[in-house]
């Protein structure tokens, strides 16, 4: 086995690792709640997934073997089925998750190559917002169970102080001779029941278009998130790759070409 080989197999073995402890702790978090402080458990698992996104763009930029990157992809996306416990809503994630890291691959790959200077901005920035929602994908896939359990629609109503500020801005322009025999409490109470009932009827019916609103709005919410948080995660992918520079393991070369030019 070459030194180079020997380094892709260390790479692919550690962001192996690292996902599964990702995509573990999060399953634990998001299933079975057996924290006693959410928040540190919160904070520990955000921290976790950045350094997660850092290593899979760092590993997906520097394998070279072809073999490397698919193993890798699909590792990854092995790793997410297996935390969520080979439900489909993770197995369509873990599907999708491999087909965005493999657009990452050939972006930074192409960046990679195609530079003058090497810059981990430009290099890792186009291949990051892949990484990303492919990342937002696999958090949904993870968590879709619950939210199908929560957003059933027995929870889901508005409450009588929400309908009573509605109720007292639209009371004013009902005719006089309503207004002076409508109790405002006795309204809001039935107008709260109407809308919830009615409400419930609607969920309960069409489950599935719910469902797939709360997908695309959550989608929608991430995606509008994703410029923010890359240039949160750019600055650990640069640490990671000048400790990796600084220990031997990554190598920056640099060539000089001779440039022809025919003048007149």
């Amino acid at each position: 086995m070459t030194p180079q080989r020997a380094k892709e197999v260390g790479i692919i073995v550690t962001v192996l690792v690292e996902s599964l402890l990702t995509f573990g702790l999060a399953s634990l978090f998001v299933f079975q709640g057996r924290f006693g402080s959410a928040t540190s458990v919160a904070v520990v698992l955000v921290v976790l997934a950045m350094l997660w996104i850092a290593l899979v763009a760092v590993a997906l930029a520097v394998v070279q073997h072809p073999g490397s990157s698919t193993t890798l992809t699909a590792g990854i996306a092995l790793m997410l089925v297996v935390a969520g416990v080979f439900q489909l809503p993770a197995i369509a994630a873990a599907i999708l998750l491999g087909l965005f890291l493999t657009l990452a691959r050939h972006t930074m790959y192409r960046e990679i190559n195609n530079r003058v200077l090497y810059r981990t901005s430009e290099v890792f920035g186009k291949g990051l917002r892949w990484i990303l929602f492919g990342t937002g994908i696999a958090a949904l896939g993870l968590a879709w169970p619950l939210f199908e359990e929560q957003l059933a629609g027995r929870d889901i109503s508005l409450s009588p102080e929400t309908v009573g500020v509605i109720v007292q801005r639209i009371a004013p322009a009902l005719p006089a001779h309503l207004t002076a025999f409508i109790d405002i409490n006795l309204l809001t109470s039935v107008v709260t029941n109407t809308i919830n009932q009615t409400l419930q009827s609607v969920i309960a019916s069409y489950r599935s278009v719910f469902l797939l609103i709360v997908l695309l709005l959550a989608i929608s919410a991430w995606r509008a998130a994703m410029p923010i948080i890359t240039w949160a995660v750019l600055p650990i992918i640069a640490g990671l790759v000048y400790l990796a520079r600084k220990a031997n393991f990554l190598y920056l070369s640099r060539s000089q070409a001779t440039i022809e030019r025919l003048h007149l």
